[in-house]
């Protein structure tokens, strides 16, 4: 579960760092502490397990860094990653806490929409972990849902 959730928390965190883009004033909002709590599931198969997370993000043109902390079951795990804004478009990499794995981030704006994406890859015996996830900007809440392609594996609203 740690892996599925971390992958799922990777996409958001990723998200957040890429709001404060000097290209548009409105991201900047998204610099400081946010909150999320929700579900995460092992597979799409199991039942479900409330998670809890406190992130911080700090912003030094072009990037974002994020640090924080989840729990979920018992169980306390940090999140760390980043992202660049160029033009529009966003690229950064997510690191996973239990593993040696990196997810890039890919993300791009739309309107007032954020749209992000990412991909951890599979691991012996089991699927690739993806998600997505949008952000209106300007708003103080985002949602992330994560997918094994099978069934959602987590849906966490971030708020401030």
């Amino acid at each position: 579960m740690e892996r599925r959730l971390t992958f799922a928390l990777a996409a958001t965190l990723g998200l957040l760092v890429a709001f404060p883009a000097a290209a548009d004033p409105a991201l900047d909002t998204a610099a400081g502490r946010w909150s999320g709590k929700g579900w995460v599931k092992r597979g799409s198969e199991e039942a479900k397990q409330i998670v809890r997370c406190r992130i911080a993000s700090d912003f030094e043109a072009p990037r974002l860094s994020i640090e924080g902390k989840c729990a979920a079951s018992g169980t306390n795990f940090p999140v760390k990653g980043y992202i660049d804004e160029a033009g529009g478009r966003f690229t950064g990499r997510w690191y996973s806490p239990t593993s040696s794995a990196i997810a890039p981030v890919t993300g791009r704006t739309r309107g007032k929409e954020i749209a992000i994406s990412f991909t951890f890859p599979a691991k012996e015996g089991r699927k690739p972990v993806s998600g997505k996830l949008s952000w209106e900007k300007g708003s103080d809440e985002l949602v992330l849902t994560s997918t094994d392609g099978t069934g959602e594996l987590s849906r966490i609203v971030f708020e401030r």
